[in-house]
């Protein structure tokens, strides 16, 4: 039934622990967390970034309800998700489904606590839930938190410094997303993520819990929150997983088929990560997109990429803004670029580059006719103005070649496809009927 909820054959094996250990624990039991998904349905990358980004989430918790007793590995236990497609109507016909994951949470002390339904996101780093406060129509379709309800909640400002009890005021936040914007206020608040009661003994552990800070929305635009059966968002991103988490992820993807691209632009990453993520490159055959912007990744730290460059054949984009760069990492650099044909985005902005490093990356654009590097970017760097025109006249030059060079193999590869359908073709031209449900692998 369209947007109606349903059930996917997805679960996300998830560890939570003491937060100032988990970063070491992570790294220490990464071969025991496992990812335990149904391939086959539909967007699996999605969901498998999503358990990614539940190991690498060191900062969720400002402290632990109960540390692991003598430590102990943390246990791991399943997070179910649910799968929802929301119907996008054009003249009165359906054009498109847009799709939501998302999975429950409890917050609170108290038995049975508060149960929401969340979804995962990786672009924000807030758990917002609706409030009682929140009396809108948006709202009203949602489960809302009662802050009455809950003895463990504590109001808090944006700092997390208990408010007054004769305070007049209290801070507020506005959060505004690709679409919709939420306005709320801050409580600390228990949230346990391994079933009913598990904050006090119930279905689960106190071991499944953490306190977080808590944003209850007071306000909720329309869209997107008033189409979605989800009741509010956990933001998983804005951490610093740093050398150990970084390791930690690169574990899981040298494992895992499925994981397109990792973001861990600002996170503290160092030569550590670094050498972890590009040995997973080595042996990873489907990761696209590797940001690494504004880390701790020095001029030494290059050669492990340089060495995972020239063996990979998936990864496209290679992102190094803003890790103080200098010329000796081109140096490190150049040899595999110079034999990487997959390769497409290099950014190198906001480094400590000068002349010798554009020169010799000019040198690797010219002499190899099979690189794929179509946007190499070295805006921000110590570069005179002369080699600043003479790089992007050639990069342009080099652009413009390289999109003639795919149309044209386009095009022949269009031919051949055509020249065996006419060859071979003894099907019916009739149209085959087509069904109005969700279609498969289509998201928005």
């Amino acid at each position: 039934v369209a947007g109606a909820p349903l059930r996917v054959s997805v679960c996300v094996r998830v560890c939570l622990c003491d937060p100032p250990s988990l970063s070491r624990r992570l790294h220490t039991h990464a071969s025991s967390v496992l990812l335990r998904m149904n391939m086959a349905a539909p967007h699996a990358s999605m969901l498998c970034l999503l358990a990614l980004a539940l190991l690498a989430h060191g900062a969720i918790g400002e402290e632990s309800v109960a540390a692991e007793p003598g430590g102990a590995p943390p246990r791991l236990f399943s997070t179910p998700l649910q799968k929802q497609y929301v119907p996008v109507q054009k003249n009165g016909k359906v054009v498109a489904y847009k799709t939501a994951y998302f999975g429950s949470l409890q917050v609170g002390s108290q038995e049975p606590p508060q149960t929401f339904t969340v979804v995962f996101d990786t672009g924000s780093g807030h758990l917002i839930l609706p409030s009682t406060a929140c009396g809108s129509e948006t709202c009203g379709r949602h489960r809302r938190y009662s802050r009455a309800a809950s003895p463990s909640a504590v109001d808090i400002e944006y700092d997390g410094t208990p408010i007054r009890p004769d305070a007049a005021e209290r801070d507020q936040v506005s959060i505004a997303f690709g679409t919709g914007q939420v306005l709320g206020e801050f409580v600390r608040e228990v949230v346990c993520l391994g079933g009913a009661g598990a904050a006090e003994g119930g279905g689960g552990g106190a071991s499944d819990c953490v306190t977080l800070r808590v944003v209850l929305a007071t306000e909720m635009t329309e869209d997107p929150f008033g189409l979605f059966a989800f009741d509010g968002v956990l933001g998983l991103g804005l951490n610093d997983v740093g050398d150990d988490g970084a390791t930690s992820l690169a574990e899981a993807m040298g494992k895992s088929g499925c994981l397109r691209s990792l973001d861990l632009g600002s996170n503290g990453v160092a030569a550590g990560g670094v050498e972890a993520l590009a040995e997973a490159l080595q042996t990873n055959a489907v990761l696209q997109h590797l940001i690494l912007r504004i880390n701790r990744v020095r001029d030494e730290s290059l050669r492990y990429l340089a060495e995972a460059l020239a063996t990979n054949t998936s990864l496209l984009e290679l992102d190094l803004q803003g890790n103080s760069l200098r010329d000796e990492a081109i140096e490190y650099l150049a040899p595999a670029i110079r034999v990487n044909n997959t390769l497409q985005k290099l950014n190198l902005e906001d480094n400590f580059l000068t002349d010798t490093a554009a020169k010799v990356l000019l040198q690797v654009l010219e002499k190899n006719e099979d690189l794929q590097i179509s946007d190499l970017r070295l805006k921000n760097n110590d570069l005179t103005d002369l080699m600043k025109v003479q790089f992007d006249l050639f990069m342009r030059t080099h652009a413009r070649e390289l999109k003639e060079k795919r149309k044209a193999a386009k095009r022949e590869r269009s031919k051949s496809r055509g020249s065996k359908g006419s060859r071979h073709s003894t099907k019916s031209s009739r149209s085959p009927s087509r069904s109005i449900g969700p279609p498969k692998g289509r998201i928005s």
